[in-house]
C-alpha cells in the first residue's frame, strides 16, 4: 500500500511538470563520493545539510560503494557534515545555485585529537565544478554596484553576453537575441514578439540570478543561446525586511553641449524636462510562521514615473506619466523535510498616460493615448523524497498579460484613421492599432510552452495627397471614405504601390495582397453611398494558401 501511494504521487507530480511546459526547477543537487584514508568507500555514513533557506535539515546515508545524492534543495550556502563511528567529523561548505549539480567529495581519516582551523571565505560567482557555464549572482552583490538593480544589470555583468539584438535585446553566446529563455523562480516570462524578458519581479526582491551561456541541461528547451533564471526570496526562520526610498527629478539630469546649442539654435527645440520629485518606494517583509514549517515573504513596489517629452518633427511639448505598481506574495510549507510545497504570485499594474507607439514617429497630440498592461504571474511548486532513490518534483503555473487601450480610441472610419508622412516617416491624426477592438486580440495567456496572441493586423488606403500622406483603417477591406469634397487620384505609375491591403493568415503565415484601382477617392456625404474599389488584377497568394 506505501509503495502504491508512492507511485500515484509520482504520477501527478508528473502529470503536473508536464502540463505546463512552461515552467523548470529551480532547485540544485549535492552529491559525492565518501572514501577513507586508503581510498576505500565507506558505506553507512551520514550526511546531514543545512542551510538558512532550507527547511528543517536533510539527510542521506552512503551507499555501499560510498556514493551520496542529496537533491531538490533550494538555492543558497549549505553546511554539509559528514559523521562515522570511529571516523573524524567531516564539514564542508558549499554555495548551491539554481539548477547546480555540486560534487563534494571526502576523505575521512580515524578519529583522533586534532586541531580545528576554520576559514571563512566567500565563494566564486562562476559556477565550478560542473558541466554548465554559469554565473551566479547575488542580491546583495548587485545592490552594492553602481546598477539600476534590474535584470538588465545581472546580464550586463555576464561574459559572454551583449545587447547587440534589435532594440538592445541581448546575444547569448552569438545566439540571436529572441532564442535565449528568461524565467522567474522557473517560469518563463519572454514576451512572444522579441524573445526579451518581462518585469516579473521586484528588485529588492530578488535573491539570485543564474545566467548559463554553455552546457544547459537537457531538461530545457525552446532556445539556442542561454537561460537566465531569477529566484525570488522565500523568507526564513528569521523575520526581516527592507524599505528603500529612491527620488528621481528629470531636472536633475545634465544636457549634453549638443543638445544646449539645439535649444538656443532653434525657437522650436523646446525645454521638456519637469522639475518634480519622484519618489520610488520599494519594501520586502518575511519571516515564519511555524519555524521550519511555514514561511512567508511579501514584497512591493510603488512608482510614479514622470518626464517632459516632445513631438517629432513638431517639437511639441506634453508630460508623461507612468504609474506602477507591483506586488509579491510567497508562501512555503513543509510537512517535513522531505516535502516542500511553495506558491508564488506577482502582479503588476502598469499604466502610461500620454502615451505613443514611437517617440520618434509620432508628431501631434491625437497621437497620444492612455493605455494599461496589467499582467500577473501564479506558480505552485512541490517537491519531494519518496525514497533514497525516488525523488519527485512538479511545477503549474499560469501567466497574464494583456493591453488595454493600446491605439486609437474609436472605430469610426475618420477619426481612427491613421496618417502617414511618407516621406519623412512621421505618423499623425491617430494612434497606430486600435485600443477599443475585441480584446482577445490584444491579450495574451500563457500556460503552456510558448504564449499565442491573435492579431488582426489594419487595412490601408493609400493615397498621394500634398503631404504625401497615408491613411490607415483599423480592420475590414479597403472602400473609399465619405468626406467633404476631396478627391486624390493616382497616376498609373504608382497603381501598384496605391490602395494596397495586406491580410496575414496565422496558422500558414502566407500574405494575400489585393490590389485596388489606381484612383481613390473621398465622396461627400451628400453622395450617401460608398463604392468598394475595382480590382485591376486577380488575387496573389503567396508560398501557401491561408487557411
Amino acid at each position: 500500500m506505501r509503495f502504491f501511494r508512492a507511485w500515484i504521487l509520482f504520477a501527478l507530480a508528473l502529470s503536473a511538470s508536464t502540463a505546463r511546459l512552461s515552467a523548470q526547477s529551480t532547485t540544485g543537487t549535492i552529491r559525492g563520493h565518501v572514501i577513507d584514508a586508503q581510498n576505500l568507500p565507506l558505506p553507512g555514513v551520514t550526511v546531514t545539510v543545512t542551510s538558512t533557506n532550507l527547511q528543517g535539515t536533510r539527510t542521506a546515508i552512503t551507499s555501499e560503494n560510498g556514493d551520496y545524492i542529496v537533491t531538490l534543495l533550494p538555492s543558497g550556502t549549505y553546511t554539509v557534515a559528514f559523521e562515522l563511528s570511529g571516523f573524524q567529523r567531516q564539514q564542508r561548505s558549499v554555495a548551491l545555485a539554481p539548477t547546480q549539480d555540486v560534487p563534494v567529495e571526502v576523505t575521512m581519516g580515524p578519529a583522533a585529537l586534532s586541531e580545528e582551523v576554520q576559514v571563512v571565505g566567500r565563494a566564486a560567482d562562476v559556477l565550478t565544478q560542473t558541466a554548465q557555464v554559469a554565473t551566479n549572482f547575488k542580491q546583495d552583490l548587485v545592490s552594492t554596484l553602481a546598477t539600476n538593480r534590474d535584470l538588465n544589470a545581472y546580464l550586463l555583468l555576464a561574459p559572454a553576453v551583449h545587447p547587440t539584438g534589435p532594440s538592445g535585446g541581448y546575444s547569448i553566446s552569438g545566439s540571436v537575441s529572441f532564442e535565449n529563455l528568461f524565467m522567474v523562480n522557473g517560469v518563463t516570462v519572454n514576451e512572444n514578439l522579441r524573445g526579451q524578458a518581462y518585469e516579473l519581479y521586484i528588485e529588492d526582491a530578488v535573491q539570485e540570478t543564474t545566467i548559463a551561456t554553455a552546457g544547459v541541461s537537457a531538461e530545457y528547451g525552446r532556445f539556442s543561446g542561454g537561460v537566465v533564471n531569477v529566484v525570488t526570496k522565500s523568507g526564513g526562520n528569521l523575520f526581516a525586511g527592507s524599505l528603500r526610498e529612491t527620488l528621481f527629478n528629470d531636472k536633475w539630469r545634465t544636457l549634453t553641449p549638443f543638445e544646449d546649442r539645439s535649444i538656443a539654435a532653434d525657437p522650436l527645440h523646446k525645454e521638456v524636462r519637469l522639475d518634480k520629485v519622484v519618489p520610488t518606494h520599494e519594501y520586502t517583509f518575511g519571516g515564519p510562521v511555524l519555524k521550519d514549517r511555514i514561511w512567508f515573504f511579501t514584497a512591493g513596489r510603488i512608482q510614479t514615473q514622470s518626464e517632459g517629452r516632445a513631438l517629432a518633427g513638431t517639437n511639441i511639448a506634453y508630460p508623461y506619466e507612468r504609474p506602477t505598481r507591483r506586488y509579491e506574495a510567497k508562501g512555503t510549507y513543509s510537512a517535513n523535510s522531505s516535502h516542500r510545497f511553495q506558491g508564488n504570485y506577482i502582479k503588476i499594474n502598469d499604466k502610461e498616460v500620454n502615451g505613443t507607439f514611437s517617440r520618434t514617429t509620432s508628431m501631434d497630440l491625437r497621437s497620444l493615448y492612455n493605455r494599461e498592461q496589467p499582467q500577473d504571474l501564479v506558480s505552485v511548486n512541490y517537491s519531494g523524497v519518496l525514497r533514497s532513490n525516488l525523488f519527485v518534483e512538479g511545477l503549474f503555473s499560469r501567466r497574464h498579460f494583456s493591453f488595454i487601450g493600446t491605439g486609437a480610441p474609436t472605430t469610426d472610419l475618420i477619426e481612427g484613421t491613421l496618417m502617414i508622412d511618407n516621406a519623412r516617416g512621421l505618423r499623425f491624426w491617430s494612434p497606430t492599432f486600435c485600443g477599443v477592438c475585441d480584446p482577445r486580440i490584444a491579450t495574451t495567456r500563457s500556460s503552456t510552452a510558448r504564449p499565442r496572441t491573435s492579431c488582426r493586423p489594419a487595412a490601408a488606403v493609400r493615397t498621394t495627397s500634398p503631404s504625401a500622406a497615408t491613411a490607415s483603417t483599423i480592420g475590414g477591406s479597403p472602400t473609399t471614405i465619405s468626406r467633404a469634397a476631396i478627391t486624390a487620384s493616382t497616376t498609373p505609375a504608382r497603381s501598384s504601390a496605391a490602395a494596397a491591403t495586406t491580410r496575414w493568415s496565422t496558422r500558414s503565415r502566407s500574405m494575400t495582397t489585393r490590389r485596388s484601382s489606381n484612383t481613390t477617392r473621398f465622396r461627400s456625404p451628400a453622395s450617401a453611398r460608398t463604392s468598394a474599389p475595382t480590382r485591376r488584377s486577380p488575387t496573389i497568394h503567396g508560398a501557401s494558401t491561408p487557411a
